[in-house]
């Protein structure tokens, strides 16, 4: 699947709620995640930018209680568009080992805490990074004869008042800085 993404740093979430208050929308109740990323070993060697080697990651979704596993495979096309792939988890110890000898290692663990709008095809994001503070991730998948062009993105990123925002990379990178 090829998913389109930007993602901001805001400095108020407060105000992004209330945008979307004024425009008939609410975000879904808060939920936990917990991502454990893994790259290429060696991946500095193929990949001196590390915003663009594949990752897999196993999440843990914790939502009313309920604990589910995802493993998600991202693999960056251009800044804005990656290959995104996932299904779900059985076993989250054996898809760790799966993972450790299919030749990845364990680079970052990223703890946030989330909330969820879907708009028509858009889904916007609400997550939060203790230490790191808010961030709004807005996504569309994308079929095939789509562009990858985020001016639509950008649109809804400025109806709810988040203007000349500068986007930011993968939570990993910035995690690891």
């Amino acid at each position: 699947m090829r998913k389109l993404a930007i993602k901001v740093k805001i400095n108020d979430s407060v105000a992004v709620n209330k945008a979307l208050h004024d425009a008939g929308r609410k975000l879904g109740d808060e939920y936990q995640q917990f991502d454990r990323v893994f790259m290429p070993r060696g991946y500095q060697q193929a990949y001196p930018d590390p915003s663009v080697a594949p990752q897999l990651i196993i999440r843990t979704n914790t939502i009313a209680g309920q604990i589910s596993h995802m493993m998600i495979l991202k693999r960056p096309v251009s800044p804005n568009l990656t290959y995104f792939f996932q299904t779900q988890v059985m076993d989250y110890n054996q898809t760790a080992h799966i993972v450790n000898n299919m030749g990845y290692e364990l680079h970052t663990e990223i703890a946030k805490r989330r909330r969820k709008l879907l708009i028509g095809s858009v889904v916007l994001y609400l997550d939060y990074l203790d230490g790191y503070g808010w961030f709004l991730k807005i996504e569309k998948n994308l079929k095939n004869h789509e562009s990858d062009n985020t001016d639509d993105l950008w649109e809804v990123l400025e109806s709810l008042g988040v203007k000349q925002a500068e986007a930011v990379g993968r939570y990993s990178e910035l995690i690891k800085q």
